[in-house]
């Protein structure tokens, strides 16, 4: 009776050390190509092909391009690498986290700032600001904030202001860059929706209304009024039906109130304002 062996194939001692040479070689020869690509990008990075040549600013209306670079220790000529430092995130990322909080640090219209490392030798510094909205007085001052009632500058009571001055707002100090503390922050979130609206009607029609806005009374919750072109007073009551009372008051303004004309326009009378005229 014959029987069948199976025989497993048996490598011999020699081709095994063969195998396991080459397997070895493999991963070496990929150390060492990585090593090198990175010594050269390190080499390359501290070369001065990497020096800072020139350095943009976009975004800044009412900061200055050289107060923005100065508050950073940014400068062309200097390693672009260098300068970022050994943060990791920032070497990836090729940010310059530091100078993004200098610079917001620096101005109270600066919101937001990114500064990043263009290759090979350019630094881009991207900023938002802060718009004013109106000016709050302050004892024998003014207060230029933003919507959110940031205090981004003070200037004299009597230069000229581009801005509707917001009354009735009451607060006991404030901070350039913070946002104020006020006693009834509710008044100025009413009368901060009323010039949002004024704003965002003037951007869809041809005839612009938020300049001519002298100032906006808040002293009574739900009771806005304002002040147009220093001879009319507007009594806009609550903040219902928002929209269609600044359409409307833009309407009567450009065809039926003239430029002598002086008095009340009254929205809280019933469905239709009133003008009464002055005395």
């Amino acid at each position: 009776m014959i029987q069948e062996i199976n025989e497993e194939p048996v490598f011999s001692e020699k081709k095994q050390k063969k195998r396991k040479f080459k397997k070895r070689f493999f991963w070496l020869k990929r150390i060492l190509i990585c090593v090198l690509f990175i010594a050269t990008l390190v080499l390359l990075a501290l070369s001065p092909l990497c020096n800072i040549g020139k350095i943009e600013v976009e975004g800044n209306k009412y900061c200055k391009k050289e107060e923005i670079v100065g508050a950073t220790d940014i400068m062309v000529g200097k390693n672009a690498i260098k300068t970022i430092g050994n943060n990791i995130k920032n070497l990836f990322t090729l940010r310059y986290s530091k100078a993004e909080e200098s610079i917001m640090k620096s101005n109270p219209y600066i919101k937001s700032a990114v500064v990043r490392y263009v290759l090979f030798d350019k630094i881009k510094i991207v900023i938002e600001e802060r718009e004013p909205f109106g000016v709050i007085p302050f004892m024998g001052t003014n207060l230029i904030i933003d919507k959110e009632g940031i205090v981004l500058d003070t200037v004299n009571k009597n230069q000229s202001l581009n801005k509707p001055i917001i009354n009735g707002i009451k607060f006991s100090a404030y901070e350039l860059g913070q946002a104020l503390k006020m006693e009834r922050r509710d008044k100025f979130e009413d009368a901060s929706t009323v010039l949002a609206k004024v704003m965002e009607s003037d951007k869809q029609g041809t005839y612009k209304f938020y300049d001519r806005i002298k100032s906006i009374d808040a002293s009574d919750a739900g009771k806005i009024r304002l002040l147009v072109d220093a001879k009319v007073t507007v009594n806009l009551g609550n903040t219902d039906n928002l929209e269609y009372k600044i359409n409307f008051m833009k309407e009567i303004f450009k065809k039926h109130i003239r430029k002598e004309d002086r008095g009340i326009l009254d929205f809280t009378t019933g469905e239709n304002p009133n003008f009464i005229p002055e005395q």
